[in-house]
């Protein structure tokens, strides 16, 4: 929810500061594409790869939104992102124009509008499906609030759903990157995977934020693998009954134990395969160079490659614009000798 009210404040504030500028639609049969001066042809590559995806999620999911939908093409801070608002009767999206970055965990894709609209189309489809329960349904047909409301899961589910169909319709993603799984296996190899209460994120660690992402596809992935699709898919059904039930009571009536408990077993199996994998790979003879707090991205090297510039990012979110040399560091060698002599 407050992603969803974080993404509405940024619509807000860039309309502000474009001054009411003027919005165009473009109407397709499902969808209004609203989009404004210098995102033109942008808005016209996505009404037609909308259509697209629409067409392919109904024959994979046998589901499509039960209402046309609102999609809002804009780049209000120059970030690859976009948010979707779950909704029965007035369903909405936001694409964000400006691609990611090759060194991000979503640069894996054929186009970035592809897989963005095809990840908050997921989003809207998962989400907005009607409840069989009459009454419930007519408040959230007269309650936007309600609405939005009753439409949410946890972190994990919603965004792991949507990248795990991301992954299997395009066969790129998150789910088949091989920076992703290289994250997840050194989080495995450590035994520093998530916890199932931390799943969700937010908690000040590496990536924490993106392993709703990441690990909750690759759970939702075994899931299937291990039972069925059709398996998987009967929670969202169940979750849409004449009684009212959330993901956990719809989980556990459909797989007889709760999602905790097979979270455990999936990370069990997960880093039992990751450790296997790594005690047959041959030691690697490096020399560690330098250690950072947090992250680093960006690495560029000065022309005499004397100096190397790098962009760090604390868990706190800033980033900073470090520049270190190249040459040999005697005053951290002198300190690292006291140490060991010290600790002889």
């Amino acid at each position: 929810m407050l992603r969803l009210l974080a993404g509405l404040y940024v619509c807000c504030c860039s309309w502000l500061c474009w001054g009411a500028p003027h919005w165009e639609t473009i109407q397709t049969e499902h969808f209004n594409v609203h989009y404004t001066k210098g995102h033109q042809a942008w808005a016209q590559a996505a009404a037609q790869e909308l259509e697209i995806v629409r067409d392919i999620v109904l024959v994979q999911q046998n589901r499509s939104l039960p209402s046309v939908a609102d999609v809002v093409v804009f780049d209000p801070y120059h970030g690859a992102n976009g948010f979707a608002l779950p909704s029965t009767d007035n369903p909405l999206m936001a694409l964000f124009t400006t691609p990611p970055q090759s060194d991000t965990v979503i640069s894996n894709h054929h186009s970035w509008l592809q897989l963005l609209i095809l990840h908050e189309y997921v989003h809207l489809v998962h989400l907005s499906q009607p409840t069989r329960h009459r009454f419930r349904q007519l408040i959230r047909d007269i309650s936007d609030i309600y609405d939005l409301t009753s439409a949410m899961m946890p972190r994990w589910v919603a965004e792991g759903y949507a990248t795990l169909l991301e992954s299997k319709i395009t066969g790129r993603g998150r789910l088949f990157d091989n920076y992703s799984e290289a994250i997840i296996r050194e989080f495995a190899r450590q035994g520093a995977l998530p916890t199932y209460a931390q799943l969700n994120g937010g908690d000040n660690r590496y990536l924490s934020d993106s392993m709703a992402y990441l690990l909750g596809a690759r759970f939702l992935a075994w899931l299937e693998s291990t039972y069925s699709e059709q398996k998987l898919d009967a929670v969202w059904t169940r979750m849409q009954a004449v009684k009212k039930r959330d993901f956990e009571d719809a989980f556990q009536g459909i797989f007889n134990l709760s999602a905790a408990v097979l979270y455990q077993r999936f990370t069990a199996e997960y880093t039992y395969q990751t450790m296997q994998v790594a005690a047959k790979r041959a030691p690697l003879n490096d020399t560690l160079w330098t250690t950072t707090k947090f992250s680093v991205h960006s690495p560029a090297l000065s022309p005499d490659k004397r100096l190397l510039a790098v962009i760090e990012r604390d868990a706190q979110g800033r980033s900073h614009l470090n520049v270190y040399s190249t040459s040999d560091n005697a005053e951290a060698k002198k300190k690292v000798c006291r140490t060991t002599k010290t600790a002889a």
